[in-house]
């Protein structure tokens, strides 16, 4: 019995030790790659030595929080942290992410600035932005060139009624999104309200349009949202190429871009199963090469849109510009930034026929990140 029990010390005593060793040796010697945590963060950078720093204690300081970040299986014990907070709990490690009731995700911005109105400018602001985009829009139409622009819905509205309890017990602004609708209204800016559009569909299509687990919208959303701008610009321009769809593609998996928020819990388990529609795109190319080019000025939610290659198949080359400063082209040119030396905003401008703006009611605080100062420098002060 005596040796039973000294054996057992011993087992247990080897598994402490290999808890407290293994760390240290995979730090040092990195025998096991852990997968990246999702999300963004600055890393931590080594600190430099120096006789300063460690007086005023800024090199201990950083040191620390440089080893924290890279001690050995760092990844896997946040995950296991955040698994039993999330799983026991029901609790978000990511002050990010919010979970709703019946399991539902939101970034915090959907809710606090999308729904409570919690970033609104002001009508000042808004009544300013609206004048200048009707201006452009009159004038560059005068040039046979177009200006639209997009409102697209957020998760925040669109499951409203998930959202936790408390949240409604906070001041409520007026929205950013209801505010610049009134305004656009009143002067007469041509625009595209998805928000309304999709809240109208809500209940009467057979599959959600936005996830359970996901930020932005789905790739059945995305794909009524692009057929309805394919429409509205073969309105404007001919013989431009087919968008078809087939609708009949529905499955349970909750594709990656459908699942960003929960990636961002960064959970040891995956719950990625959710009745959804799939649709399968494709433009049909009817040999046009003289079709528009289009800069399109928009948030993460156009990336959606890339990904049916609206810029790249529909129009015979476009730009994003995504939040006004880095630039993806529908061609093989590397990205690049509106703050690059050699850009040149006037140029682009000249050579493109057709600007969108596309941002969702959580980011119109300042939507366009300047993109209509610019282009109303642009066209009434260099002209």
């Amino acid at each position: 019995m005596e040796n039973r029990t000294t054996k057992t010390k011993i087992i247990l005593y080897i598994i402490l030790l290999a808890v407290l060793i293994l760390p240290f040796m995979n730090y040092c010697f990195g025998f096991i790659t852990s997968k990246s945590l999702s999300g963004w963060k600055q890393p931590e950078v080594k600190p430099e030595f120096s006789a300063k720093e460690v007086f005023s204690t800024d090199f201990q300081n950083q040191y620390e929080k440089y080893c924290n970040e890279n001690v050995g299986f760092h990844n896997d014990l946040v995950r296991l942290r955040n698994q039993v907070h999330y799983s026991l709990f029901n609790i978000s490690m990511n002050r990010y992410v919010v979970i709703g009731k019946q399991g539902y995700l939101y970034q915090d911005l959907n809710i606090l600035d999308g729904v409570l109105g919690h970033d609104y400018v002001g009508q000042k602001v808004i009544d300013e932005k609206s004048e200048k985009i009707k201006q452009l829009q009159d004038t560059i139409k005068k040039e046979g060139k177009y200006f639209l622009v997009v409102l697209a819905p957020g998760k925040g509205c669109y499951y409203k009624e998930y959202i936790p309890d408390k949240y409604f017990k906070l001041k409520q602004n007026p929205t950013n999104y209801d505010e610049y609708v009134k305004a656009f209204t009143e002067k007469g800016v041509e625009f595209i309200d998805y928000k309304s559009y999709i809240m109208s569909l809500k209940d009467k299509v057979k599959y959600p349009l936005f996830t359970k687990v996901g930020i932005h919208w789905n790739k059945y959303c995305v794909t009524l949202v692009v057929d309805s701008l394919v429409k509205y610009f073969d309105k404007i321009y001919s013989d431009m190429p087919k968008f078809e769809v087939d609708y009949s593609v529905v499955d349970k998996n909750v594709w990656s871009d459908e699942n960003d928020n929960y990636d961002n819990l960064n959970l040891i388990f995956h719950n990625k199963k959710q009745l959804l529609c799939h649709p399968k795109t494709e433009f049909i190319s009817n040999g046009n090469n003289n079709r528009p080019t289009i800069i399109t000025v928009a948030d993460s939610y156009y990336w959606d849109v890339c990904w049916l290659r609206f810029g790249a198949d529909y129009f015979q080359h476009s730009q994003y510009w995504y939040y006004n400063n880095d630039i993806y082209y529908s061609d093989s040119q590397e990205p690049r930034k509106t703050t690059d030396e050699g850009f040149s905003f006037d140029k682009e401008i000249k050579q493109a026929d057709c600007y969108m703006m596309l941002f969702t009611e959580a980011t119109l605080n300042g939507f366009d990140r300047g993109f209509v100062d610019s282009l109303y420098s642009y066209y009434f002060k260099n002209n």
